[in-house]
């Protein structure tokens, strides 16, 4: 509860500057959140229509979605290509309704309790390769790239650790 999430940064950053002062930040993170099926509530496949699109004003969405999916994957690359329909069916969505999106890469897992047989792994440079060069994006925000740890680029870097769990930021 100290308001320190990412998004709780992002927030604070667009306050601090003149030309962002006027936007807010709807989180909508839910915890062991999953796009696909599982998780400990509604997909976000099942929620995103009204999630995104509902309130008055969207302008941008940011998708960092696909952890939790991979996570507990037993076929992470076709896990993967599950997760990408989906961020495609988003992206059309939004786009028709004059919304931009940017993707947001899915960070490293290794240390959690995900980290096993590199199924995890396998689907997230698959989906990270596609959110950072597929082009269907407005933009990008590169977390798998911005959070490597100095000494171990496969790892969070521990500064970014929310818990030590080596999963939230």
């Amino acid at each position: 509860n100290g308001q320190d999430r990412w998004t709780d940064q992002l927030s604070r950053s667009l306050l601090a500057d003149p030309r962002t002062r006027d936007l807010a930040v709807l989180n909508f993170g839910l915890g062991g959140n999953c796009i696909l099926r599982g998780g400990n509530g509604p997909t976000a496949q099942s929620r995103y229509q009204r999630e995104l699109f509902g309130p008055c004003g969207v302008k941008y969405v940011i998708l960092f979605e696909g952890t939790n999916d991979l996570g507990g994957s037993r076929d992470g690359e076709a896990t993967a290509e599950q997760i990408k329909a989906v961020f495609q069916d988003i992206i059309r969505e939004a786009h028709e309704r004059g919304i931009k999106v940017i993707g947001a890469t899915v960070t490293s897992a290794v240390g959690s309790f995900y980290q096993r047989a590199g199924e995890h792994e396998k689907g997230r440079q698959a989906l990270n390769a596609w959110i950072r060069e597929g082009g269907e994006f407005d933009g990008v925000i590169d977390f798998d790239q911005i959070t490597a740890g100095p000494d171990d680029p496969t790892r969070i870097n521990p500064a970014f650790l929310f818990e030590n769990d080596w999963l939230h930021l």
